[in-house]
Formats: structure tokens, sequence, C-alpha cells
């Protein structure tokens, strides 16, 4: 929105699509995370809901809604810069907070040390640890840890 020129009406009516996609996401979310999670869904609709604002944008200012392709893609050729700055520093700082949220909600990590053959189990896998080698480089010596990870017989 332009600042103190913004008609929030307008702008409401152009992101009704980007909010619907958000729901949609949210619902989805819910479906495969599980009621339990609420956060997580929450802030995964919010980052669908500003990318596909920044995408709105662009159409909206291209006018592909309102012309033919190809006078709108001319339209869009012509936008200055800042315009596909602003939906590109949009759409890559709700990216960066999705890998965030995916991270943090369904991560998984476990400190523990291992002595040689000892297993650990992480979320259905088994880690173990056969040991260190050494190894000699071209002007460095280094230890080398080798791990072997098993899923049931795999």
């Amino acid at each position: 929105m332009a600042w103190k020129r913004g008609d929030l009406l307008g702008v409401a009516q152009r992101l009704i699509g980007a909010a619907v996609l958000a729901l949609i996401v949210v619902a989805g979310t819910l479906v495969i995370a599980g009621v339990n999670a609420v956060l997580a869904p929450f802030a995964i609709g919010l980052a669908a809901f500003v990318m596909a604002g920044a995408v709105t944008d662009l159409v909206e200012r291209a006018g592909f809604l309102r012309s033919h392709s190809y006078v709108a893609l001319k339209r869009l050729t012509g936008l200055p810069r800042s315009a596909f700055a602003t939906a590109l520093a949009h759409f890559g700082l709700r990216a960066a907070l999705l890998g965030v949220v995916c991270e943090t909600q369904w991560g998984a990590e476990r400190i523990t040390a291992l002595k040689p053959a000892e297993i650990v189990s992480l979320r259905g896998y088994d880690l173990s640890y056969d040991g260190l080698t050494p190894r000699q480089g071209p002007n460095y010596r280094e230890l080398v840890g080798k791990f072997t990870v098993r899923r049931g017989a795999r």
C-alpha cells in the first residue's frame, strides 16, 4: 500500500485470492501435521499469504487479469525494478520463515557421545558409529568418522 494514500478496501479485495490460498494451506498443514501443532500451520499459512500477495501485486500492476497476456507481459517488463525488488524481498523473507518454521517444528536433533560400535536411534533411523580412520591430504592430516545409517533392514 502506498504510504498515506493506500486504499485498504481495494487492497483487501485484491488479496482475497491470497487469503483463500493461505486458508487452504493452513487446513492442509493441519491435516498433515495434526491438530496438536497450531502455530506452525498458522505461520506456514502466513508465509503462503505473503508470498501469494507478492505475486498478486506484480500480476495486478502488470494487468494480467484486465488485458491480453502479451500486453500485460509488456507492462510487466516495463515495471520499475523497485516493484520486482519489493516482491522478491517479501517472497524471500517468507521463504526463510517457512524454512525456519518447518525445521523448528519437524526437525530432529540428538546430541550424544558414541563409542565405536554403539548405536543411537532417531526418528526410526539407527545410526551406528564405526570409528575413526586417519587420512593424509596433500598438506594436511585428518581423522574421518565413519557412520552407518539404517532404517529397518535397509
